[in-house]
């Protein structure tokens, strides 16, 4: 069915919240987002980040045209962010707290111009505990920055299609420009634009001159979009091999377009909101035009850049991951309300909304344990600070590893390594134009053991052969294992050698 090319911005009587009521609920979602982000210990896409990051501005610029050129605005950002503030792992994750704070209040706020104050309330308190923002809170990659850029794009766009006289092209512009900018922190959001086309293309006044004139900007802007952002979308081509490790699309996609987007770790929430929305958009045909058609706007921006993902996963090579589009949250959280408002009476729906909090809180728990990651690399962190001693020296177990293991820890923990020979080191990363150290074979570097009175071995628990070499080696050279620290599934072994 097509759609009507109506959307009404603030038809719903809703009154702008006080200035003192929306830095409250900010302060609420901030401290929601910010609660335990530090715990966790990092894992190998946040190390990427600091790797990059935290080295000068010039080899920086180098790495971006050699790997990851696709988050190259996120590594820029945090660059100067991780200049004011350093780069411990709660300082690289606040801003992604502080930016899923922000996409919240907007969520609020854009609720309550479509449907209305209950809605608005509703959307807000099912936004803040979206297990897949509640998670991107955590991280310290783009994820969080790419909802937020949604939701502008989105606001931006619904004002751009619905003025008119000379303020509308300001905001035409404004999100011409915001597109561009999301484009460039994560490619995928380009689709985003696709959906509203999408939208514009399928209202039912196709011959109105509104329509053609809002159809011909919109053409204009993402021309533009297009044109300003060839060169990134060029270099994410060539840089495609970076994603090869993803799995093939199969039955298992099913749950991670259903679950994994947006309820991610939490699939009872995902059954009952998936349910919602379901009835919601197909079975409720009593609801107003403006509303009905607000409705396919938030529906098209969820579907269309997923399916157009798969559809070309399918037919050429895979490109999806659940993680990319957690930018679809805030339009989820907007129609899972709009529905549950619309579907129970209002006690009911509050339930509702309460039961679904419920369903999220195990997820929002489990976000901020210290595992939750799969990696203990805190605790390897912690051992080797508590064990080392001026002047020793340290060998890493993942030894030419092309994705490094245990030898990439110390970028997200560099204290607990700071003092400690590495043997094995040929260039540090921040010489190089890649991510990671640039090593040689670590038997290669067996002549210089003996000058060292401990050495700390640290395995990654995949190299049993190779790290059997190593100690075997170390025992002929005179040196006796004195500890054996036993994580999962790293093992941290200190080798003393006797006078």
């Amino acid at each position: 069915m097509a759609v009507t090319d109506e959307v009404q911005m603030g038809t719903k009587h809703f009154r702008g919240a006080s200035w003192f009521i929306s830095i409250a609920v900010f302060a609420a979602l901030l401290a929601v987002s910010v609660y335990g982000i530090a715990v966790p210990a990092m894992w190998a896409d946040e190390v990427a980040t600091v790797s990059a990051a935290h080295r000068p501005l010039a080899t920086l610029i180098g790495l971006l045209g050699n790997i990851d050129g696709v988050h190259g605005t996120y590594y820029l950002f945090i660059h100067f962010w991780g200049s004011l503030f350093g780069f411990s792992p709660l300082s690289v994750r606040l801003p992604s707290a502080i930016a899923v704070a922000i996409t919240g209040v907007l969520t609020w706020k854009l609720a309550g111009h479509l449907y209305g104050v209950r809605i608005g309330w509703m959307s807000l308190v099912i936004v803040a505990v979206m297990p897949r923002l509640t998670w991107a809170a955590t991280e310290a990659r783009s994820y969080a920055f790419t909802s937020l850029i949604a939701v502008i794009m989105l606001w931006l766009f619904l004002k751009a299609t619905a003025l008119a006289g000379h303020r509308v092209k300001l905001f035409w512009i404004a999100y011409t420009f915001v597109s561009i900018l999301g484009t460039y922190l994560f490619i995928y959001l380009i689709l985003l634009n696709v959906a509203f086309g999408l939208w514009v293309l399928l209202s039912e006044r196709t011959l109105a001159s509104k329509f053609k004139h809002r159809l011909r900007r919109w053409a204009v802007s993402f021309g533009v979009q297009v044109a300003v952002s060839a060169f990134i979308l060029w270099r994410a081509g060539s840089q495609q091999h970076q994603i090869h490790w993803l799995p093939p699309v199969d039955w298992r996609t099913v749950d991670e377009v259903l679950a994994g987007q947006v309820f991610w770790m939490a699939p009872a929430m995902a059954m009952v909101a998936n349910g919602l929305i379901l009835v919601y958009v197909l079975g409720t045909r009593s609801r107003q035009r403006s509303s009905y058609s607000t409705d396919a706007l938030l529906a098209l921006s969820v579907a269309t850049p997923t399916a157009i993902v798969l559809v070309y996963s399918l037919v050429k090579t895979t490109i999806y991951d659940a993680r990319y589009f957690s930018y679809t949250a805030p339009m989820v959280a907007i129609l899972l309300a709009a529905g549950i408002e619309k579907l129970f009476a209002r006690r009911v729906a509050i339930a509702m909304v309460m039961v679904l909090v419920l369903l999220a809180a195990p997820a929002y728990i489990g976000f901020r344990a210290p595992n939750s990651k799969l990696t203990d690399w805190n605790r390897v962190a912690a051992a080797i600070s508590r064990t080392k001693a001026p002047g020793d020296a340290i060998l890493y177990g993942d030894y030419e590893d092309p994705t490094p293991t245990v030898s990439r820890i110390h970028f997200a923990y560099p204290a607990a390594f700071d003092g400690l020979s590495d043997l094995s080191l040929r260039k540090p990363a921040d010489k190089t134009w890649k991510l990671f150290d640039a090593r040689k074979p670590v038997m290669s570097t067996a002549s210089r053991w003996k000058s060292y009175r401990r050495i700390v071995l640290v395995e990654d628990g995949t190299h049993s052969a190779a790290d059997l070499t190593v100690i075997d080696e170390l025992g002929n050279q005179g040196f006796k294992q004195t500890r054996r620290i036993r994580l999962e599934p790293e093992t941290v072994l200190v080798f003393d050698r006797g006078n």
